[in-house]
């Protein structure tokens, strides 16, 4: 695990992987296994606060995170164990 405070670290020898940017280039949304397990994180770039968002299915690996055009949904997959 890596637990690196509030910055993306790129030094960190957990995975982070596709990045992309939020349509009004404020924020970057990721996933990463600094918890343990494929989560999806967002950086805002003016402050640097990086948030895990919350599990909302109870399982499995969040991946790909898109945003949608109006860049107030982000969508991404889950793989795994995902309950519905």
């Amino acid at each position: 695990m890596c637990n690196s405070g509030a910055k993306l670290d790129a030094s960190c020898v957990c995975a982070n992987a596709d990045p992309v940017w939020s349509p009004d280039a404020k924020k970057i949304a990721f996933n990463s296994m600094k918890s343990g397990d494929w989560r999806i994180y967002q950086l805002d770039l003016a402050t640097g606060a990086e948030t895990q968002l919350p599990d909302v299915r109870g399982g499995g690996d969040y991946m790909t995170p898109a945003y949608h055009p109006d860049g107030q949904t982000l969508a991404f997959s889950v793989t795994g164990n995902a309950r519905s």
